[in-house]
């Protein structure tokens, strides 16, 4: 409704309207997997919301981590976090680090999902 509203009222910049959409899209995705991997590590629905809720808030404060300190491992750390490729996504700034980043996150825990599914099912 936002964008619509802006189209009309004004001219907006179609870059970091088009970015900020990808990395929303990007956001949800991974949102989505890490979803379907707390999904199947158990039955319990809240168990499964809760268990998402933090490790989306763990990926996300990784990125404050690096404000800490500046070492090595606080960059990976920073690099690992969604928060610094979703906010230069949100300015129109596309980055090829920061949307592999997001794939690699998405393709994780997919990857971990299928895994766990299929462990359930040679268990029986």
């Amino acid at each position: 409704f936002y964008p619509l509203t802006v189209v009309f009222l004004g001219k907006p910049e179609a870059g970091p309207l088009f970015t900020g959409y990808l990395g929303l899209i990007l956001l949800g995705g991974m949102a989505v997997s890490v979803g379907l991997f707390a999904s199947s590590l158990t039955e319990n629905q809240i168990v499964a919301a809760v268990i998402t809720f933090t490790i989306l808030l763990l990926l996300w404060g990784l990125g404050w981590v690096s404000e800490i300190s500046s070492s090595p491992l606080t960059r990976a750390l920073e690099y690992i976090s969604p928060r610094g490729h979703f906010d230069s996504l949100s300015k129109g700034v596309i980055e090829t680090k920061g949307i592999v980043a997001f794939l690699i996150h998405i393709a994780f825990f997919l990857f971990m999902t299928m895994r766990l599914l299929e462990a359930r099912r040679w268990r029986g």
